[in-house]
Formats: structure tokens, sequence, C-alpha cells
């Protein structure tokens, strides 16, 4: 007789509303081979407001649905007896429900537990925390059995609660939007711009002064900017605020004729604006594995990015596919760009090698596959230790 499929508890965020982990989180939850491999559970912890203002705040609402969550928890392990659970781990406020998941999956059910991590700021979100909460932390913590972060250089992480060999690296990965052709200029200038959620701490407003800089070259230089406004707790700044110094520096730096505003692009949108695009401006001062970077791959846009952001490094190769920028001096970004600017042949060059990484390395096919390989060794391991 065949054996069953192992059962897996998936807890995460699904979207709406959108960003990096809800969205890698639904391909993840919907993958045809992930399903065919394993019996897959999914338990969602998505914002039921459907927009990024309340996403990591505490309010009635957030509460009310953290506990409705705890609830289903419990339901799904009493009833499923999952064999593993896997938690998208946060980094902020939001680690209490989290945190929860663990203890009640590990106290009461001795489900082993595999959390994903899809930033770096945890160990300073740890360090922080009060008192209260790091007692928390390090309790619910010392329960985790495996983790999963974005990059090698990011594994230290965890070593405060995990035997290094528990901590697994896999990059992330994405289906390509569409198949996009090879990239070529033909003379024109080439199209900038920024894509994410428009946040303070994803660049947003440095990626202006960068503009300001490149147009003193190039005056008639256009950059598209396209994302979800949301309230920045990295900056503690509202949306209202962040539109205030967003649109005043357009004003301000005079780049009303050079700026493209598209707000929020997804499906054919987002497909669009990349065939629209060529050059990604992206001076993050906090993420993980930015989904943006594979987007930009695989339609062969070069990368202007930061250099000592979560797993970047481990992305973007200097000179290849992109450029690093090891601070946040816009003229930095600004000289980079011009380099790709200034030499078709480069950029062609840069746009090729980016299509190449992404097909190799950076496929959703890869990701699953690696996260099917672990899976498969945890649920092995238990189930031999059941068979003694």
């Amino acid at each position: 007789m065949k054996d069953r499929k192992k059962k897996i508890l998936f807890i995460g965020s699904l979207p709406p509303p959108y960003h990096g982990s809800s969205v890698y989180f639904y391909n993840l939850v919907n993958h045809a081979g992930l399903k065919e491999e394993f019996d897959v559970l999914c338990l969602n912890t998505g914002e039921v407001r459907q927009d990024l203002d309340n996403v990591g705040r505490v309010d009635f609402i957030n509460i009310k649905t953290a506990i409705n969550n705890i609830f289903q928890l419990i339901d799904l392990c009493r009833k499923e007896r999952p064999d593993l659970v896997y938690i998208n781990t946060p980094q902020g406020i939001a680690y209490i429900r989290e945190g929860s998941f663990v203890l009640i999956a590990k106290l009461f059910y001795k489900i082993p537990v595999i959390q994903h991590l899809h930033g770096s700021e945890f160990l300073n979100f740890f360090g922080r925390s009060n008192f209260l909460f790091k007692f928390f932390i390090n309790l619910s913590q010392k329960r985790v059995d495996y983790s999963i972060v974005l990059g090698d250089n990011l594994r230290y992480i965890f070593r405060k609660w995990n035997k290094l060999e528990n901590i697994f690296t896999i990059p992330n990965g994405i289906e390509p939007p569409a198949d996009f052709a090879r990239r070529e200029l033909s003379g024109r200038l080439p199209v900038l711009f920024f894509f994410g959620n428009l946040y303070k701490f994803k660049g947003l407003l440095l990626s202006l002064e960068i503009l300001e800089i490149v147009k003193k070259v190039y005056p008639e230089i256009k950059m598209n900017i396209a994302g979800n406004w949301g309230n920045d707790s990295y900056f503690n700044l509202t949306i209202s605020k962040m539109k205030e110094f967003f649109f005043g520096a357009i004003k301000e730096k005079d780049l009303e004729s050079n700026i493209n505003f598209i707000g929020p692009a997804y499906g054919n949108d987002k497909v669009e604006l990349l065939k629209n695009s060529d050059i990604l401006v992206y001076p993050t001062y906090m993420d993980g594995f930015p989904i943006v970077l594979l987007d930009a791959m695989s339609a062969g846009c070069p990368v202007v990015t930061s250099k000592v952001v979560g797993a970047i490094s481990e992305v973007v190769v200097n000179g290849e596919t992109g450029y690093l920028i090891s601070d946040y001096n816009p003229e930095n970004y600004a000289n980079a760009i011009l380099k790709i600017i200034g030499d078709e042949k480069h950029f062609i060059k840069l746009s090729a090698n980016s299509q190449k990484r992404f097909r190799e390395k950076y496929s959703l096919e890869n990701n699953i596959k690696n996260l099917e390989l672990i899976f498969q060794k945890i649920t092995g391991e238990r189930q031999k230790k059941h068979n003694k």
C-alpha cells in the first residue's frame, strides 16, 4: 500500500494586500508540484482590510483576527495532525501571533516547526524589544526546529536559537510575469523605474535625488514609479506624510516632466511596466530579498541597488547584472546609472546577464524544489523516529 502523503500546514498571509511575502506565500501554497508531493493545508493570516495601512499594527481588528487564527490553528492541529508546520515569520509586533503559533504547535501537539524569514531585520527587532517581549521571543524561538533564510549571509540571524545545520538558505524565486524578449535600446535613452511599495525605507525619496542628478546630464530622462502607498514603520511616516514629501520633492526638484507616476501595478500592468522600463533604481534601506529584483532581472533590466541590505549582494552581481552601491550617497547611484546609459553595449551585456542569471537561479521551480527537499528530509526523519 502506498504511503500517505505527509501533511504540511502552511501559515502565512495571502494577498491582498500585495507585498513580497504575501505574493510568495500565494505562489507556494498553490504550486501544483508541491500539492502533488504533500497534502497542503493553509491558514491565512492576511489583513482582512486588504490594504497596507494596517499591516503590522496593533488594533482591535488585528487582535481579533489573531485570536481567530490561533483558534483555527488549534482546530487544524487537532483534526489534521500535520507532520510539519511552516510559518512565515514577521519581524515586528505581529510576531506575538506567530510566536504563539510556535508554542501551540510544539507544546500541545509536538509538531515540528520550520520558520521562513523573508526579511533581514529579525535580530535587530529582537534587540529593540523590551524585556518581556525578548523573553517571549526566546521562549518561542527555542522551540523552532528549523529556519529558512534568503541568503547565506543571513544565517547568523538565527544562530542564537538554532544549530547551524538546521538553518537553510533558499533564495526567492518567481514565475516570470511574461516571456520577455532580448532588450535593446537602439540608440534611445533608457527609462529608469522604481517599483515597490511606496515607503521611504524602500528608497522612494532617495530615488528622486538620484533622478535629479541624472537629469543634469540627460534632461529628457524619464522614470516610471509604480507601487502601493503604505505607512512606513521604519521611518515612522504615515501615508499622508509620505505623499507630502514625495510630491513636494518632485515639484521642488523640477521633475514633473521626468516622472510617470503609475500607482499599483499588478498582472498586465506589471508586464507593461517592465516592458516600458529599462533600469531599476532601488536604493533600499531595509529588505531581505526583494522580489522586485527578480521581476527586473526576468525582464532583462539591469539593477542599481543597495549592497549592504539583506541578501541583495548575493543576487545582483556588481558590474555583471547591475551595480551594488555600498552607501546612500545619491551621486554614487547616479554615477552607476550614467555609466550604463553612456554605453549601450554595456547595457545590452548587463541585460542579457540579468536574464541568464534569473533563469539559472531564481525561477519559482528551483525555489519550490529546494523547499520540497527540505520538507522531505524533515518529514522523513520524523517518520524514522516513529518507526524505531
